[in-house]
């Protein structure tokens, strides 16, 4: 049942942004890049009106509209700085934003700075706070290396005067952490503390530090009450909106309700396990909700604790939380979460979604044509597989089964997958590790478990090549010559060969179409100490040397793929070049000028071999291209341009009349092989 409401969730959304322009020579858009950000949402904050989410980009705070997904301008045209935290008042005039080093609140309309207090800010979105009407905030504190002789504490500030109110000094010494009240009369600090000397039988539960929080006069600066926690973990402190209650939370499950003039305990709730990561009070202070790590929100009646609902994220169980919640009425608030690259705004107590979402969260990582070419399977970092038509309709999930994985229900394992080229195999990593049957989903082998700490294995894209590859101990004693490397067939269980290879870093393997050969980048040194890069030929069938390509540079980033002539390939060096190699005989045959544009995915042969692709980009937020070259004298042909940021990935179709990119802004374009190439 879940599965289909993500699925009809998606295909919702789908509409709002299908009729987006397409790019010169694109026939279609598979996924959308609204609400994704390359930088993962850094500091971003849903602004109190609960329809616009404020990110931090180069160009300043982007204000993006939620349901659309589309940028509705910038506020105060103030450059962005990419602060750990922001936070709007509640009349959305104002905006705070914290960094490690100091605290400012500056003018939501024109960006300038009202008032800033320097000091060591601790890591968190508990750093600072700001009342409601966004006259006063305050700032937690850090230990000062430069001067360990003074305490620890925290500060409140007027914005009116840009001038300390007050500012206490707490139990902790190594940081303090804050909570402001709505009005601006209550501070709630909490902390970190470190005996140098503890005793033998550990702190006292009674008066350990850090299980102290602590309530003040934010004006006077006067310590009202503390209070001790029963449980350890990250304290979550939140005001009602009259001051008269203050919940908190370790994010396990129980929420305490608080009387932070005296520290009694008003109510107990108890939530689910793994609950109230994150809390936040309605306007009338009457409900009260509560956050949990699976991305589901439960709401409370503070008056008698009684459960008003638990609210699941609509697109499924998350394993990354819910990163802020606001009110727009007694009766509705808004959620959001950023997964990977993209933010998921959802509507409560509804359940439902707010913000585009279809296709994949975070880059797509690899491409295949299935069913006779009609359908194109993606892979991305977040662990999913998509099929699509070719007209740009998502078609649902492959979801892959690991049999070390069934305690997991997030939908997100953030585990990148790569499929082959057949798109009848995923290769997963990290906690997705092994070889899945697309058909069915189903893990069918895990290579990789078979490895220790004495050795590291390369599957290849093939997903039957397999590369078992020594660990080497650093320093080396005694430095080993060569490299004995054993390559297994995944599909029969047999050993093809065995290598004997330089010493260094094997970074990537590839096996030729007939499985007659093998190429391997591998970056070592000379007996100088200088690096080296080397890309070597080898029979797969007895594990002989064919030839070997070197020159400087070992180290960096290289891409490398087989041309089907089961000969030839084509790789990149670290210095940037491109060159189309002869593995037989260990040469360079060719360079192909990319206009000092480097690649960023791997090359991508059309069935037959006449024709390939490159994809090259300056940098993750320059325009990415897409170009297509003739194999017969490397001509270049039809280029095209569309991604937002790199280009992961290139997959031709079958008859070789499309051409597929995936890029890291989550979304992939089929472009028209046959296209002509754009005149100079």
């Amino acid at each position: 049942m879940l599965r289909l409401l993500v699925a009809a969730a998606m295909l919702s959304t789908f509409s709002a942004f299908a009729a987006d322009p397409l790019p010169a020579g694109a026939k279609a858009r598979l996924g959308t890049p609204r609400m994704r950000d390359l930088a993962g949402w850094n500091g971003a904050v849903l602004a109190p009106d609960g329809k616009h989410l404020y990110a931090q980009t180069p160009k300043g705070i982007t204000r993006y509209e939620i349901t659309s997904g589309e940028p509705a301008g910038s506020i105060g045209e103030r450059a962005g700085g990419f602060e750990r935290r922001l936070e709007v008042s509640s009349d959305g005039t104002r905006v705070l934003s914290a960094n490690y080093s100091s605290v400012a609140v500056w003018d939501a309309t024109t960006g300038k700075t009202l008032a800033e207090v320097k000091r060591p800010i601790p890591f968190g979105d508990a750093g600072a706070s700001i009342s409601a009407d966004g006259k006063i905030f305050a700032a937690g504190g850090s230990l000062d290396f430069n001067a360990k002789d003074k305490p620890v504490t925290a500060v409140v500030w007027s914005v009116e005067k840009n001038a300390k109110l007050a500012e206490v000094a707490v139990l902790q010494n190594q940081s303090a952490n804050v909570a402001l009240s709505p009005d601006g009369k209550l501070l709630a600090t909490w902390g970190t503390h470190f005996e140098r000397n503890p005793p033998k039988d550990g702190p006292d539960p009674a008066t350990d530090p850090n299980r102290i929080v602590q309530f003040w006069d934010a004006t006077s600066g006067k310590e009202l009450a503390k209070f001790r926690t029963e449980s350890f973990g990250t304290p979550h402190v939140a005001f009602s909106p009259d001051g008269q209650v203050a919940a908190f939370s370790t994010g396990a499950g129980a929420i305490r309700l608080i009387d932070p003039k005296t520290g009694a305990d008003r109510r107990r709730l108890f939530g689910r396990a793994d609950q109230a990561s994150l809390l936040a009070f309605s306007p009338d202070g009457k409900t009260l909700a509560t956050a949990g790590n699976d991305g589901t929100v439960q709401l409370w009646k503070v008056a008698d604790g009684a459960r008003i609902g638990t609210i699941e994220c609509p697109v499924g169980s998350l394993s990354v939380g819910v990163r802020g919640i606001v009110f727009t009425s007694p009766e509705r608030a808004v959620a959001w979460t950023a997964v990977g690259l993209t933010a998921i705004v959802w509507e409560l107590p509804s359940g439902k979604l707010l913000s585009p979402l279809a296709g994949h969260v975070s880059g797509v990582r690899s491409i295949a044509f299935a069913a006779e070419g009609k359908e194109v399977l993606t892979s991305g970092d977040e662990g999913a597989i998509h099929r699509w038509d070719l007209a740009g309709q998502n078609l649902g999930e492959v979801k892959l089964r690991s049999s070390g994985s069934f305690g997991s229900l997030s939908r997100f394992p953030m585990s990148q997958t790569t499929l082959t080229e057949d798109g009848k195999f995923a290769v997963g990593q990290l906690g997705m590790s092994g070889l899945y049957e697309i058909a069915t989903g189903r893990q069918i082998a895990a290579p990789q478990a078979g490895s220790n700490v004495d050795a590291r294995t390369i599957l290849c894209r093939d997903a039957r090549t397999f590369l078992v590859v020594p660990n080497l101990p650093y320093p080396p004693k005694p430095q080993p010559k060569s490299l004995a490397i054993a390559v297994w067939d995944v599909a029969t269980g047999l050993k093809l060969c065995d290598l004997d290879a330089p010493v260094g870093e094997v970074t990537i393997a590839a096996a030729s179409p007939d499985r007659s050969k093998l190429a391997t980048v591998i970056a070592t040194r000379t007996p100088d100490n200088k690096a080296l890069f080397q890309v070597i030929g080898w029979d797969l069938t007895t594990g002989k040397k064919l030839g070997t390509y070197s020159e400087p540079g070992g180290f960096g980033a290289t891409f490398l793929a087989m041309a089907p002539d089961s000969i030839s390939a084509i790789a990149s060096s670290p210095t940037g070049k491109v060159f189309v190699l002869n593995l037989v005989e260990g040469k360079a045959t060719l360079e192909i000028d990319t206009g000092r544009r480097n690649l960023t995915a791997a090359p991508a042969f059309a069935p037959g071999g006449k024709q390939f692709a490159l994809a090259t980009g300056p940098g993750t937020e320059s325009p990415s291209e897409v170009k297509i070259y003739e194999w017969e004298g490397v001509k270049p042909g039809a280029s095209f341009r569309g991604h937002r940021g790199a280009v992961n990935c290139l997959a031709f179709s079958p008859d070789g009349k499309t051409l597929a990119s995936g890029g890291v802004d989550t979304t992939v374009f089929l472009w028209d092989a046959t296209a002509k190439p754009s005149p100079p």
